[in-house]
Formats: structure tokens, sequence, C-alpha cells
């Protein structure tokens, strides 16, 4: 039996398998569900959607919800408005920082996140790894998190005494290229910087190698010679390098013009 219309919400858990087989029995199905659940290669859910939005977490109160939650509606067949996950990720994406989430899409993957379970610290290269909790930023305790911050602590105090039990790492090509790093996620406290705008832009609750996108995959070694990072300028200089540049609040391309 085919119906013409599916409406539904499964358990996060085995979303992407119930939709999947639901899907082919109504000519429409519009499903509530986390992005991730669109990301198995296996079903490739994410080319039968052709309407796509985000729901407000707000509205479930008292529920931990992902800021990435989709109300999408998927026809029974291959529409391929997103021919990957990758293109149908970057409509999750805070819109005003869509530029910097493409053009770094485009570079070559140097720098990405791994979540570390229960790993100690003699597990780590002081030298290269910048460590923080696998939490997202928050006001007290969560990625990048200056001050008392288990990462900042690592990064910038050199206190090696202890890891977080959910920790994150990106593994750098140099001592160099991780003190220029952590100087950018570091610099203050985090809140309303760059790097701070990046990660929230991924809409994640926490911070895995999904949220590799808001890892400028630029030269760390390098940047530091840049006019504009030597003025402290150093989310300028990232964007510059990038052909990019700030218009208020939004990130946009820059064409060599006022």
């Amino acid at each position: 039996m085919t119906y013409d219309f599916i409406l539904m919400n499964p358990p996060y858990s085995l979303g992407g398998k119930i939709t999947n087989e639901a899907k082919k029995h109504a000519n429409k199905t519009v499903c509530l569900m986390p992005l991730s659940c669109y990301k198995a290669e296996k079903n490739e859910l994410y080319r039968y959607v052709d309407e796509m939005g985000l729901a407000d977490p707000k509205v479930f109160e008292g529920a931990d919800i992902t800021n990435n939650l989709c109300i999408c509606t998927l026809q029974n067949h291959k529409v391929n408005r997103f021919k990957t996950y990758e293109e149908m990720a970057m409509e999750s994406y805070d819109p005003k920082f869509k530029k910097f989430y493409e053009a770094n899409s485009k570079l070559p993957l140097r720098y990405h996140i791994s979540e570390k379970r229960n790993a100690k610290a003699e597990d780590f290269d002081k030298d290269l790894d910048v460590l923080d909790t696998n939490r997202l930023p928050d006001e007290t305790v969560g990625y990048m998190f200056g001050g008392t911050g288990f990462g900042y602590k690592w990064n910038i105090l050199k206190d090696y005494s202890k890891v977080s039990s959910g920790a994150s790492c990106v593994h750098m090509p140099s001592k160099k290229a991780k003190d220029n790093y952590t100087i950018w996620l570091y610099k203050k406290n985090h809140m309303g910087t760059l790097a701070d705008k990046l990660i929230w832009g991924t809409n994640k609750i926490t911070v895995s190698s999904t949220c590799s996108i808001a890892i400028p995959q630029i030269d760390w070694e390098a940047i530091s010679d840049h006019p504009l990072w030597k003025e402290g300028k150093y989310d300028e200089a990232v964007l510059d390098v990038m052909g990019l540049k700030w218009d208020g609040d939004v990130i946009v391309e820059n064409n060599g013009f006022e």
C-alpha cells in the first residue's frame, strides 16, 4: 500500500532506518529528526530531500535538543537537491558565515577534530595536540572557554596535569602551527571571537569530526607572518588569507574593493 502523505517523528536512535523504509510507502514524507540521521551512505536519505528547514530547539522545553533538528520533506525517489551529505549539512549552518564554510570546504582538509574518550595526558603530544572538552561552547565549561576551562589550561597555561574524560583533539603539524592556532582560539575569553562564532555556527551540541568545517584549513605556521596578524588582528588575518572579510557581523568575499 502506498500513502499520499506520511508525517513522522521517529526515535532518533533509529531515525534514519525508519525514515528510509517509510518513504518507500508514501508519495511524500515529512520528518522531524536530527541532521545526522540523513548521513548513512547506504541509505543516502539526503538525496530524497526536496525541502529542509530547522526546528527551533526552544519549543522542546526541558530537552537537550541540537540546533540542527530538521523538518524535511522527502520524496519516494531521488531528487538530488543535495548530492552529498555535506551539501545538506551546509544548509544547517549559520547563514551569516556561509561564505566561510563554503570557502573552507574547498581547501584541503589539513586539520580535523577527533574525539578522545577516557584518554590520559600521556596519550597526547604536548607540542602538537590542541585539546579541549567535546562540549560546545558555553559561558562556564564549554569548548574554547578561557580562564578556568580545560582547553585553556592545556593549550595556554601548559598545565598537563589533567585531561577531560570527554576530550576533543586537533593534531597540528608543528609547534609553531599549534601556538598560532591556540592564540587565535584563546586570545581572550572566547565569546564573540571568530573561532567562537564559527564553532557555534555549526549548530551542534557536541564537538566532533563534523565540526572540523569550523577550523580554517590555512597554513597555521605562516599566518603569523601576515601584517594583520602582527597588528593583533588575528580574525581579520585568517579571513584575509581565505579571500574573506567582515561586513558588519556577516562574512563576505573580499574582492579587493571597499
